[in-house]
């Protein structure tokens, strides 16, 4: 968080004018203190976004209830990773879901090449998200790393945790990663 002070700036959230200072988010976007107060501050919100790339940011299910925040970094599109994770704004976003339990019996890899058509394809912002984006929706941003970087399993594996530090893919999830790289390679 870095305080920065604009009397002519607008909050990204709220839309509202201020002169006190605003706050730049490790969203790039800047709020009010009103807006951080809300969105913000607290500890299982903090975690629900981080940016992967310019277009792909994987979190939680939390983060698909903030509609505001998502419209404030762009998102246009939201790939849902989970079986029983409710679509929240079915009118404001373009949705894909696929139906995945976080088992390590779950066959998540006979979707890698159907979630990178769609993330690919958004003409947009995407946002990932399981439901605590921790095991599945970053086995998705792996696979879609790894083809589309042709980079191998670890250093995209290294690449995502070092943006998303709680993520933790399933034992199941990383073999059929592992597995995915030695056909794509």
């Amino acid at each position: 968080m870095e305080k920065t002070q604009n009397s002519n700036y607008q909050c990204q959230l709220c839309s509202k004018f201020s002169e006190e200072e605003l706050i730049s988010t490790n969203l790039n976007i800047q709020v009010c203190y009103d807006c951080w107060f809300v969105e913000f501050d607290c500890s299982f919100l903090s975690q629900a976004f981080d940016k992967i790339t310019d277009k792909i940011y994987l979190g939680n299910a939390e983060g698909q209830k903030k509609k505001q925040l998502l419209k404030a970094i762009r998102i246009t599109h939201i790939l849902v990773v989970g079986k029983d994770l409710k679509i929240h704004h079915p009118n404001d976003f373009i949705y894909k879901q696929i139906h995945v339990e976080d088992d390590e019996t779950e066959i998540i890899s006979e979707y890698f090449e159907e979630t990178y058509n769609f993330i690919e394809n958004a003409n947009g912002k995407v946002f990932v998200h399981c439901l605590g984006g921790v095991s599945r929706s970053p086995t998705i941003v792996i696979a879609f790393l790894m083809k589309k970087e042709k980079k191998r399993f670890e250093e995209i594996k290294k690449f995502v945790k070092s943006k998303r530090i709680h993520m933790s893919p399933n034992d199941g999830f990383l073999a059929q990663l592992k597995e995915y790289e030695r056909k794509i390679f």
